[in-house]
């Protein structure tokens, strides 16, 4: 009697092998899943076969830690052989993809065995606390198991996450919005659907979206709505899809009829709600928004790209469209290489144009402030081929003007770029990119340029002499007496103008809030020819500035003549 029950576990535990094996063997096959079920003509055929692997592994594995029958065990056993025998007939004929069937069958059986080592110490009896408690140690294990499951394959409940936002580029608007599960994804508009593609297919290895849609379709339709749907495992030839969700949002394109107003942010490294308020200052009567970069320090984790979405979304709601600029800390971090998923981008490079109705803009990426021979680097930086990238491109936007910045019916013109581009340091040798740049910038009548970078509130106003040494004076820099100097102004025939800080205030006596509490940006309102810069903080108050060099006071509304007016 006992050898027969001898026999019977070693055939239980042989048949929990080749089962378990069959289960796995089956699995890392993902990419004849299709040809399966196009050989036996019956649609989503292969997850039949999967469910009865799944069934006969789990039904022997049971069985070997139960008494198990021999004549039961001998069937699970002979079943799972035959099975196994009619999967390498499989690999026989998909030998092709022998490599990824063997690389799935690896990681899959690195998996099993880690959950197979936990189930062990965790049941072993005696040796672990939970074995005096058999229904919480496997209650543990199967815990262990679906977070293992839900791990591998990157599975989630499908919500939407960050977004939508309305970047704009060129003639086109780029709808962004995250989920929470990777997923396919499209905007509708106007009954057409327009969807988040690679080269004719759907991407949905992802859980964030970036889907063009033509500027002309939603002006029209002023309406929009996005839509997702879950993608739970997708193989070369076959899919398994989850829900599908969407979310509607209202549209309005830009309203010159009571003047033009946008509101310009930068810095905020990290802090998102004191931002989004301080861009609450013009209410409905917003028009567009501008990020000018350094939204966070690096970008290492998804978390930092979000935080683009949320700022953007917070102030925007969706309704409104967006202008993107790079910022030189968001060139750092692993994720870094994905921006251009997550944001307004030419493919994937930070200068572009854009006209929004009666409003061109031209946006610059100078990439970092350092040499590209900066010991940080590593080696890796490639700025200076790409700053010259953009010397071409400007080039070309000079010799195509009729369709650019001369286009008819354009009456505003602005330049964004992180760095500012007419402000020489103290110790940079020549700007002789910014130069080239400015040749160029100096032919198109830009009426304003917006720079961030400084976390300082200052006015590079035409009437400081160019060249001329730049000294803060005390009631910006809060000392009792001018410092070293800090620059100078590079010709240029259009004003430019750092727009945030971290701060309620302007005067670098108070340090910038590192905890994110306090933030102000830039409101700018165009009107009759003529711009009024106000720098408004989180709080809705208009600050009092002064020219940071010359101790002008300032007011708190900077009035500059459009370009038109100053000619």
């Amino acid at each position: 009697m006992e050898k027969s029950k001898g026999k019977g576990r070693i055939l239980a535990l042989a048949a929990a092998v080749v089962a378990g094996l069959d289960l796995l063997f089956y699995f890392a096959m993902r990419d004849a899943w299709g040809g399966i079920a196009t050989t036996v003509g019956i649609r989503g055929f292969y997850l039949f076969l999967l469910a009865l692997f799944a069934v006969l592994a789990a039904a022997a594995v049971s069985m070997a830690f139960m008494k198990p029958r021999r004549i039961a065990a001998a069937i699970l056993l002979g079943l799972s052989s035959v099975l196994f025998c009619a999967l390498c007939y499989v690999l026989y004929v998909d030998i092709g993809s022998w490599v990824y069937i063997l690389r799935e069958f690896l990681y899959a059986l690195l998996w099993t065995a880690g959950i197979a080592i936990i189930g062990l110490l965790l049941l072993a009896r005696g040796k672990s606390p939970l074995a005096k408690g058999r229904a919480a140690a496997l209650a543990t294990l199967a815990i262990v198991v679906v977070a293992a499951v839900a791990l591998t394959f990157d599975l989630g409940f499908l919500r939407f996450g960050e977004g939508p936002v309305v970047w704009a580029v060129g003639d086109e608007y780029q709808i962004v919005f995250t989920t929470t599960a990777r997923s396919t994804a499209s905007v509708e508009v106007g009954g057409v659907a327009y969807h988040d593609t690679y080269s004719g297919y759907d991407v949905s290895e992802t859980k964030v979206h970036k889907v063009a849609v033509p500027m002309a379709a939603l002006d029209a339709a002023r309406a929009y709505t996005i839509k997702a749907r879950a993608m739970i495992l997708r193989g070369p030839y076959w899919a398994i899809q989850g829900r599908s969700i969407a979310r509607s949002s209202a549209f309005r394109p830009l309203d010159p009829s009571d003047g033009i107003q946008y509101y310009s942010l930068s810095d905020t490294h990290e802090f998102v709600e004191p931002a989004v308020k301080a861009a609450a200052y013009s209410g409905d009567r917003l028009d567009f928004l501008v990020i000018a970069g350094d939204t966070s320090s690096f970008l290492d984790r998804p978390a930092d790209l979000d935080r683009i979405l949320a700022i953007a979304h917070g102030a925007t709601r969706g309704e409104r469209p967006a202008i993107y600029a790079r910022g030189n800390h968001e060139t750092k971090g692993r994720l870094s290489n994905l921006l251009h998923r997550y944001v307004g981008a030419d493919g994937s490079r930070f200068y572009y144009t854009v006209r929004l109705g009666p409003v061109w803009a031209v946006v610059l990426d100078l990439g970092e402030d350092h040499a590209d021979s900066w010991q940080e680097f590593y080696g890796a930086a490639r700025f200076d081929a790409y700053r010259q990238e953009q010397t071409a491109f400007l080039d070309g936007l000079v010799a195509g003007a009729a369709r650019e910045y001369a286009a008819p019916g354009i009456m505003h013109r602005l330049a964004v770029c992180h760095i500012p581009v007419t402000f020489q340091y103290a110790g940079d040798p020549d700007a002789a990119r910014q130069k080239e740049w400015i040749e160029r910038l100096d032919r198109m009548g830009l009426d304003l340029m917006l720079n961030g970078h400084r976390h300082q509130a200052m006015y590079i106003s035409l009437d400081l002499p160019a060249g001329a040494p730049l000294v803060q004076c005390p009631a910006f820099s809060g000392k009792d007496r001018p410092g070293k100097v800090d620059g100078s102004r590079l010709e240029a025939n259009f004003p430019a103008i750092i727009d945030s800080r971290r701060s309620e205030v302007q005067t670098n006596a108070v340090p910038e809030d590192l905890f994110g509490r306090r933030f102000f940006g830039l409101a700018v309102e165009e009107k009759g020819g003529r711009m009024e810069l106000r720098y408004t903080n989180e709080k809705g108050q208009v600050l009092r500035t002064v020219g940071a060099w010359t101790g002008e006071d300032l007011g708190d509304v900077i009035t500059v003549p459009d370009f038109a007016e100053r000619r």
